[in-house]
């Protein structure tokens, strides 16, 4: 019953249809009109944009917050709030000023860089485009994700609210849109050795990728089939199997490591049984959870403190260094190179992402066991904030 009444909820009325389809005839117009005059090829980059913009409309126009207390409706709005800030930065709305980029800001180059101007030279949907550039915030506002952030946005608050619904679901498939398959992205676009033809290919690609998960974004929001138990449960079974994945991981690289280390005077040994001793725990965690052992609480809080910790790691290791400017690692034998091409251990411009990449490339465990923390961690996080929503409404 539930189901058919979900399903009604999509079925246009007259009204609707008339005006859909005079929305829809007016926006074949205006790309058939950019595409004549641009002398440009129609292709499916035209029409992504405007899939964004009608189903967000169209699920916002259709969807009104159920009734909540006050304190609920507060706590949702600022999740919403501040995943719509998420949502803006990853998806490129705004960005981190010159300032931050290590660029040398003289009075010729604020001439030049600085300044408000509309983007108008772009097909319609991606443009018109406000452009800002400043010395501490960089914005590139197109139409399609303005709107499509919005409604995502708006969407998780009735989501939150809806007690029939499961919120930390709708909020995994948020963090869809920005970052799931951010290492994946990273490892074969970003960074040198991607030929410009392969370059475009995945791009073209990414567009198409995003509208898929978008659309399925927004029909999780809208629709929410989920039952709370449910889907929580199923998020944490499958953080747990992602938290076995990167514990076998490291334990695979620690044995072997340590193997090396035995045959080498154990040289460099500390690194693979810091490696071992991660996995263990991790398998500690995860079996205790399983077997009720472990309260459900402490071993969320065990997983996510364990897959920040590997992550934050991986990055500070391999490109910033602080761990090893504060603590004597060369006294352990891991002292090691932070030099990845030019850049140092503070270099806070966006070759970061280059340089992760990179990395991901030339190392496919890194690869896995990097995806399988991000996505454990996202699940874990998920489930948390919606139990904390639940208690601070209680």
């Amino acid at each position: 019953m539930a189901a058919s009444n979900a399903l009604v909820r999509w079925s246009p009325t007259p009204f609707s249809a008339v005006v859909w389809a005079s929305i829809l005839f007016a926006e074949a117009l205006l790309i058939w009109t950019y595409v004549t005059v641009a002398n440009a090829q129609l292709m499916a980059f035209h029409v992504y944009p405007f899939v964004w913009i009608n189903l967000s409309i169209w699920a916002v126009w259709r969807t009104d917050p159920p009734a909540a207390s006050g304190r609920k409706r507060t706590a949702a709005g600022a999740i919403a709030a501040a995943y719509f800030l998420v949502l803006a930065y990853f998806g490129g709305l705004v960005g981190r000023g010159h300032r931050f980029m290590g660029h040398e800001v003289t009075p010729a180059f604020a001439d030049f860089a600085y300044g408000l101007e509309v983007a108008t030279a772009v097909p319609p949907g991606y443009g018109p485009a406000l452009v800002y550039s400043g010395p501490y915030l960089v914005s590139t506002v197109s139409p399609y994700l303005l709107i499509g952030f919005i409604a995502l946005a708006y969407l998780l608050y009735v989501t939150i609210l809806d007690a029939t619904g499961e919120a930390s679901v709708g909020l995994v498939g948020v963090f869809s849109c920005v970052g799931c398959s951010f290492p994946l992205i990273v490892a074969f676009v970003s960074g040198a050795g991607t030929t410009t033809a392969l370059t475009a290919t995945l791009y073209s690609q990414a567009y198409a990728l995003s509208t898929l998960a978008f659309v399925f974004t927004l029909g999780v929001l809208y629709w929410r089939p989920f039952e709370a138990a449910n889907a929580r449960q199923t998020l944490l079974t499958l953080a747990g199997a992602l938290v076995l994945v990167t514990a076998t991981v490291h334990l695979a690289l620690g044995a072997a490591g340590l193997l090396e280390a035995l045959r080498s005077g154990l040289e460099g040994a500390a690194l693979s049984l810091a490696f071992v001793a991660f996995a263990l725990a991790a398998y500690l965690v995860v079996g205790g959870f399983a077997t009720g052992y472990l309260a459900r609480q402490y071993a969320m809080a065990l997983a996510g403190g364990l897959t920040f910790l590997a992550l934050a790691f991986y990055v500070d290791w391999h490109f910033l260094g602080y761990t090893e400017s504060l603590l004597p690692l060369e006294y352990l034998g891991l002292e090691h190179s932070h030099d990845h091409g030019d850049h140092g251990h503070h270099d806070h411009s966006p070759a970061l992402i280059e340089q992760l990449g990179e990395a991901f490339r030339e190392d496919s465990a890194a690869l896995v066991a990097k995806s399988a923390e991000f996505l454990a961690l996202l699940f874990v996080l998920a489930v948390g904030l919606q139990e904390w929503v639940d208690s601070y409404v209680a």
